[in-house]
């Protein structure tokens, strides 16, 4: 990877009903998948919210913005903050090290680039590739907390790590809404979550689980923290993580209507207008 890929996502002149999202929903619903980590069910992997992610490379995960790019890009942005200085390649190894500690050996990064990406050398995955652009509009003025250099690289080597999925996404985003996945309205774990690809029906959703991201950042942050002899806090990286997603869900969603989801069972799903 050597560039930026800055291809545009343009509003779809189609439009959604919240039926049709609804019903959606209902015929998409899956469960997390959790493993018992020092006497806790916990969250051990994640996928992207990129609607093009395929039910192979979801199923079970948290969804979140650049899936564990997400985490890597918040928790370089806090230390920045903090002005402590460490480099990229510790932080990789820290979540590297945390994912096999909760997940096993095996464990891996979960990274995604897409067809276009794949093909001429960019980065593929509309989250970091926003931040790794020098463009003014992107994060050419460093909004995101980080310099564009400074995300361009730890994503790149992240990517290249033995460790790391590579997931390649196909064909152009036609997301027709952004659905915001809750638990039960009566304060319920988040347990499901939506795929967000039915190809038969030809439709596609961005998908964040908004409760389920929140519990994994809490299994992973302390133990990064740990490892690299640093004090974040998990509310420290998640305030950096959701001013990122900000930013980036308005430059790659800002145009489609967004759904909060309440899912309580496998079964059950009720959807409303977000406001």
């Amino acid at each position: 990877m050597t560039k930026p890929n800055v291809t545009e996502i343009k509003p779809l002149e189609k439009k959604v009903s919240k039926e049709e999202v609804e019903s959606f929903v209902n015929a998409n619903i899956v469960p997390l998948e959790r493993k018992e980590v020092d006497g806790q069910e916990v969250i051990t992997k994640s996928a992207c919210v990129d609607g093009r992610t395929e039910p192979e490379n979801s199923k079970g995960r948290v969804r979140m913005f650049g899936g564990d790019a997400g985490i890597l890009l918040s928790f370089a942005a806090t230390l920045n903050e903090k002005e402590i200085d460490i480099e990229n390649d510790s932080i990789i190894t820290a979540l590297v090290n945390t994912k096999k500690e909760i997940a096993g050996p095996d464990a891996k990064l979960c990274l995604h680039t897409d067809g276009h990406g794949e093909k001429d050398g960019s980065i593929g995955c509309g989250h970091a590739n926003r931040m790794s652009s020098s463009r003014e509009d992107f994060n050419g003025d460093g909004k995101y907390g980080l310099t564009w250099n400074s995300a361009k690289d730890l994503f790149e080597k992240a990517w290249e790590k033995v460790e790391a999925e590579h997931v390649v996404l196909q064909g152009d985003h036609e997301e027709l809404a952004v659905l915001l996945v809750h638990g039960g309205e009566n304060g319920q774990r988040a347990d499901f979550s939506v795929y967000s690809l039915d190809k038969e029906n030809g439709k596609s959703f961005f998908v964040i689980d908004v409760e389920a991201t929140g519990e994994y950042f809490k299994t992973i942050v302390p133990r990064m923290s740990e490892k690299l002899g640093v004090g974040l806090s998990v509310e420290d990286v998640l305030s950096n993580y959701y001013k990122q997603l900000d930013i980036s869900a308005g430059l790659l969603a800002g145009h489609l209507e967004k759904y909060d989801v309440y899912i309580e069972s496998a079964e059950k799903a009720r959807v409303e207008k977000a406001s």
